[in-house]
């Protein structure tokens, strides 16, 4: 009977490299299912310090469903700051954007589809001193030794935040061989209601390289809108399973913006303001890589003029990582 036994085993074992390719055809529940990312965005990979200069933000999404259907949350905390372009003025110029800063968290709830993902996503946030915007940046210019910002003084005044944004992405085309080289083409249409962005905007970003992911793209900084870059299905490492993949991707961004309190000032104040451009775009352009666990996407993003009489281009570096972990 042991020897019996023992033949069974060897059997079994044998038999696991076939029984692993056909779980390859039909995967099983997403590796690394709970998903944590970091995204910071800053001017100064593009040797400047001005306007948006600064964002951070810290994003978790939770383990997607095993449906056709499949549903996900995410929560996220982040900060960005805004400041003109002569940071040695103790009093910001009439015609510069003044300074602000925005702290928020948010909640989104995501539902992905074969060739779509939806995201709703409700945001609380305050934008002013109590954003502590101010004492970040000057506190990271002494350390760094850069210019001490002096105007932080005659900043926007504290505003509570409330806003809910809405932003579907689907996929217009797709050829992308498992393990090999592909490429697609991902569109986006949404919108934010909010005190401190309301906008239409949509845009499309093109993906070229190997083992090219089954997500959307990266995620969106804009009013904290997320979840493109957290999806939970997607298997890092690529379709193939290779578990170093390489791509790159470009796209555009168009914003039919009503109000951007980063531009027009408060809301139920009187303060600093200039007078926005109601139609602007976003350029970007960027690599990705990933491993078995992990995924970190840079990428440069050129921003059209935003404001009547900007006077300077304005672009700015983006730097995102994605890391998995298993239930």
């Amino acid at each position: 009977m042991n020897v019996v036994a023992r033949t069974l085993l060897v059997l079994v074992l044998a038999g696991l490299p076939p029984a692993a390719s056909a779980q390859a055809e039909n995967p099983g529940p997403p590796k690394a299912p709970w998903r944590f990312g970091l995204t910071v965005e800053n001017d100064l990979a593009a040797g400047t310090d001005r306007y948006y200069t600064n964002g951070m933000k810290l994003a978790f999404a939770c383990p997607a469903r095993p449906t056709a259907d499949r549903r996900f949350v995410s929560i996220f905390l982040g900060q960005e700051m805004f400041t003109p372009i002569d940071l040695w003025r103790p009093v910001p110029a009439a015609d510069d954007p003044p300074y602000a800063g925005f702290l928020y968290t948010g909640l989104g709830f995501h539902r992905r589809g074969p060739s779509h993902l939806d995201s709703l996503t409700f945001v609380l946030g305050i934008v002013g001193p109590s954003s502590l915007a101010g004492a970040v940046q000057r506190a990271a210019h002494i350390a760094l030794g850069f210019e001490r910002p002096r105007g932080w003084a005659h900043q926007l005044k504290d505003e509570p935040v409330l806003g809910v944004a809405f932003d579907r992405k689907e996929k217009i085309r797709r050829a992308a061989p498992s393990g090999r080289f592909g490429w697609d083409v991902v569109g986006h249409a949404g919108g934010a209601l909010s005190n401190a962005i309301t906008e239409a905007a949509g845009g499309v970003l093109v993906r070229a390289g190997w083992g090219l992911p089954e997500d959307f793209g990266p995620a969106r900084q804009r009013l904290g809108i997320d979840g493109a870059g957290l999806c939970p299905d997607d298997r890092f490492g690529g379709p193939g399973g290779t578990g170093s993949d390489f791509y790159g991707f470009a796209g555009f961004d168009v914003h039919a913006v009503l109000r951007d309190i980063f531009l027009d000032g408060n809301s139920f104040r009187d303060g600093p303001g200039v007078e926005k451009v109601p139609l602007t775009a976003d350029v970007m352009a960027g690599l990705a890589f990933r491993g078995r666990r992990f995924e970190i996407r840079f990428s440069y993003v050129y921003r059209t003029p935003r404001f009547v009489g900007e006077r300077k281009r304005f672009v700015y570096g983006s730097l995102s990582a994605v890391f998995g972990l298993d239930r």
